[in-house]
């Protein structure tokens, strides 16, 4: 019996590479040709789709969307999806104000019901999750047509699925001018330790002085009296704990060129001297706007091992203008890195990135997930299906919107961890 299961197994194992030989000839992909199947993931590899994933596309109805869709994600304890929506950029880079949303899906993705978040009207949604209790917990900020924006986030929790929210604190700028620099996230740990990583600065003639951490509550977010710094030139970052214990973070890694720094070390980190806008032209200040990867052993009190999402063979792999990141662990314990890449804006999608060792190294594959502009999120089933919810606007080459402002769930599953092993 056992001479016979090797036997199958050397049989698959053939038949897969067989695949991939196969797949590694078909000809080069660029752009809208990653979707021109809606009901399929593309995996890319060196420019070449080297396998093709069976995918849904649900659409989400959100008809008050007025700018780039951004999502937080999370499951409560009956493995019923939440995501809660907003948006921060709209047309022309203006900041809307309006409307934002709570989704919630019991079908695993399939089907969606919404409501309103009415705080957010005028409280910008920044962050999301659920709790171990199934409480529902948000981080709004102050809306940017207020003279007050950007001077305190406030803290709300519901206790039935969103029909009612109560304030629970607020985390004021203080000794900073400013709070809240994007779209964020807030993480429930093992042992109930709540985080929520903002970053607060303070702009003057010379410069700006920011400082990125990581609040921490103990008593169910009513309050955060704690503050533990991560790194310098960091923001939007996303943060789980994976099932050893460990956090991992993903940073939006942003700044200009260090003085004795050469273009050569720039681009060895995935960044570029030489950006220019797609639309204005001028040359960016920064050479670096991609997301980084830290991590924490003691619940984040301290973080360490700032650094570029590489390969085995330590290339980068993430370029300027993939830039905002979340991940989750799936169930057979590969970590999974959704990102947006913006630029060209014609060309905008959602990528996902694969890690075997807990987000040491990476695979070398692209996975295609979905076309469009947005901020996205995601959830791992006990079944091994992914539900990534992501906006999904086509735009031109000046950032306006081809067909409205849209968001998306996308299902879909990775290949066995035995095929992305023998890759």
């Amino acid at each position: 019996m056992a001479s016979r299961g090797r036997g199958r197994r050397r049989r698959t194992a053939t038949m897969l590479v067989l695949g991939l030989v196969f797949l590694a000839h078909q000809p080069t992909m660029q752009g809208d040709e990653f979707y021109s199947d809606p009901n399929a993931v593309l995996v890319e590899r060196d420019g070449r789709v080297v396998d093709r994933l069976a995918a849904e596309r649900i659409s989400l109805a959100y008809p008050e969307l007025r700018g780039r869709a951004e999502v937080n994600a999370a499951l409560d304890s009956a493995g019923a999806i939440w995501a809660a929506i907003g948006y921060s950029v709209g047309t022309q880079h203006q900041p809307p104000v309006g409307v934002e949303r709570l989704f919630c899906s019991s079908d695993g993705g399939r089907t969606w019901t919404s409501r309103p978040l009415p705080m957010t009207e005028k409280r910008n949604f920044l962050a999301f999750t659920v709790l171990a209790d199934d409480a529902l917990l948000l981080v709004a900020g102050i809306a940017p047509d207020d003279p007050d924006w950007r001077k305190r986030v406030t803290v709300y929790r519901s206790n039935d699925r969103g029909e009612t929210w109560a304030t629970t604190c607020e985390i004021p700028c203080e000794p900073f001018e400013h709070v809240g620099e994007g779209f964020l996230s807030v993480t429930q740990l093992d042992d109930d330790t709540i985080l929520f990583p903002v970053a607060r600065w303070t702009d003057r003639p010379e410069g700006r002085t920011l400082l990125h951490g990581v609040f921490a509550s103990s008593d169910g977010g009513d309050t955060f009296p704690a503050v533990h710094p991560t790194f310098a030139d960091c923001c939007e970052a996303h943060v789980i704990q994976l099932r050893s214990g460990r956090l991992l973070g993903a940073f939006r890694y942003q700044r200009p060129p260090h003085p004795d720094e050469t273009p050569d070390q720039i681009r060895a980190l995935g960044g570029d001297p030489d950006w220019s806008h797609p639309t204005s032209g001028k040359r960016a200040k920064s050479a670096f706007k991609h997301v980084f990867l830290g991590e924490s052993d003691d619940n984040g009190r301290t973080w360490q091992n700032l650094r570029a999402i590489r390969d085995r063979e330590g290339r980068a792999l993430l370029e300027f203008g993939e830039t905002h990141g979340q991940l989750v662990e799936a169930r057979d314990g590969r970590v999974v890195l959704v990102h947006d890449r913006r630029y060209p804006y014609e060309e905008a999608h959602t990528r996902a990135r694969v890690s075997l060792d807990e987000g040491r190294t990476w695979e070398p594959e692209i996975y295609h997930v979905s076309q469009g502009m947005g901020y996205p999120a995601g959830v791992a089933l006990p079944d091994g299906t992914l539900v990534t919810l992501t906006g999904s606007t086509r735009l031109d080459k000046s950032f306006r919107p081809i067909g409205g402002w849209q968001v998306q769930a996308v299902r879909w599953k990775l290949p066995p961890r035995e095929e992305a092993e023998l890759r």
